[in-house]
């Protein structure tokens, strides 16, 4: 598919078996900002949507990195698709593993956030309840951003909203950018793994899951974060 974003058409392939990115994810690449010449950790890659967009604006280093080798591949294949081969490198990895001590101007992450008690897509499940991949994104970054540098983060509040603010405040200083609406039929939760809805409904019931529901209808909202650490400029 041709994707047009910030002046540039990227031409992104997603074969069977990797997750097309979200209509959120084009909201967080139209606000992502990369200094000329720096460096971006796409954390998380998928398809390489950010770290494709990320060469094209002028990073002239950008790291992909996702724990399903198909999606690495996909990501490569999808960067050399968009001339950016050389400057796109994607490794295979959990984590910030794939990463070793490397920093960089610029990490975006969008981890898969759908709470469930049991793993079941890799490409969804965050946990029991759906942030401990956000958590461990946030954790993370210190040690792998370069003086001056920015976490872009997505979040979902399915994912325990006031975990993952207490995580973000206790090291960075964070603005929210923008806030998107994500409409949901219940049957596509429950369709996921047998008894997943009543385990939302529990934790929303505990605070830690935020989302509206009426009937067999809902939506839940997905923000994107930039984070930077207090001692750094605006």
């Amino acid at each position: 598919m041709d994707l047009s974003l910030r002046g540039h058409t990227l031409r992104m392939e997603y074969p069977a078996g990797v997750h097309p990115h979200a209509p959120t994810s084009e909201v967080m690449a139209r606000l992502l900002e990369v200094p000329a010449g720096g460096s971006l950790l796409d954390l998380g890659c998928g398809a390489g949507l950010f770290a494709v967009l990320a060469a094209r604006l002028g990073a002239a280093r950008v790291l992909a990195t996702d724990l399903d080798p198909g999606a690495v591949a996909v990501s490569a294949a999808n960067a050399r698709a968009n001339g950016v081969g050389d400057r796109v490198e994607a490794r295979v990895g959990d984590g910030y593993a794939p990463a070793g001590a490397e920093r960089f101007d610029r990490v975006v992450a969008n981890p898969p956030q759908t709470p469930c008690p049991e793993p079941f897509r890799v490409d969804k499940w965050g946990g029991e309840d759906g942030a401990d991949l956000v958590v461990a994104a946030v954790e993370g970054a210190p040690a792998h951003l370069a003086p001056g540098g920015r976490l872009y983060l997505m979040h979902s509040s399915l994912a325990h909203p006031r975990r993952v603010r207490e995580a973000l405040m206790a090291r960075f200083a964070v603005e929210v950018l923008a806030v998107s609406r994500r409409d949901f039929a219940v049957a596509e939760y429950e369709g996921y793994s047998p008894g997943l809805w009543t385990h939302l409904l529990r934790l929303r019931g505990e605070g830690r899951s935020e989302f509206f529901v009426e009937g067999a209808r809902g939506h839940f909202v997905v923000a994107c974060y930039r984070a930077r650490s207090p001692g750094d400029g605006a």
